[in-house]
């Protein structure tokens, strides 16, 4: 460190690498497990499953708002009904779905975003808000991930929302479900 001009934060802020893919990258060497109130997180997923994730979430949602828009409602020739129709289907997809289910996106790509603090489902109106911050930042909101250990959107910080890998998950209803397949055999 030259003549103690440069604090120590700022110093160890230089030795950050940023990381895309499965591999730890010096910000996790210390810790690769979270501890957030007293409940364990073994991986979080990283940038390119966050954004794939996100592409085929809306790839999907646009092919599908096509064809309702311009195959099953051939009288919405206005352009502007067409494009109410692909957001309404956007936002009411990403929302539904990362509240009771999870997206395309998220099954393929192996993450699941739940509350922070509980590690349960995110309710619908926090769902909702975030669909919303996420579809008006944009890419935006994704930069945030490569910049803090627990790899959140801009979205997850103002909704209180985690991205998590499957195995992590404490649903009761996931859990359950899981555990009668395991029992039958599947």
């Amino acid at each position: 460190m030259p003549n103690g001009l440069i604090n120590k934060e700022v110093w160890n802020m230089s030795k950050i690498e940023l990381s895309f893919n499965e591999s730890v990258s010096p910000i996790e060497q210390e810790k690769t497990e979270m501890d957030s109130d007293n409940l364990k997180i073994s991986r979080f997923p990283n940038l390119y499953q966050r954004d794939f994730g996100t592409i085929v979430d809306y790839i999907f949602v646009f092919f599908c708002a096509y064809l309702i828009a311009v195959k099953l409602l051939p009288q919405a020739d206005d352009i502007s009904v067409q494009f109410g129709i692909v957001l309404l289907a956007l936002f009411l997809y990403d929302s539904v779905l990362t509240a009771y289910f999870c997206t395309l996106g998220q099954l393929l790509f192996r993450f699941r975003i739940r509350q922070r603090a509980t590690l349960q489902r995110i309710p619908i109106h926090l769902s909702l808000v975030r669909s919303v911050l996420k579809l008006l930042l944009g890419g935006y909101s994704m930069i945030a991930i490569i910049f803090n250990r627990e790899r959140r959107a801009v979205h997850d910080y103002a909704t209180g929302s985690i991205a998590i890998s499957p195995s992590d998950i404490n649903d009761k209803d996931y859990n359950k479900y899981h555990t009668s397949q395991l029992r039958r055999g599947n």
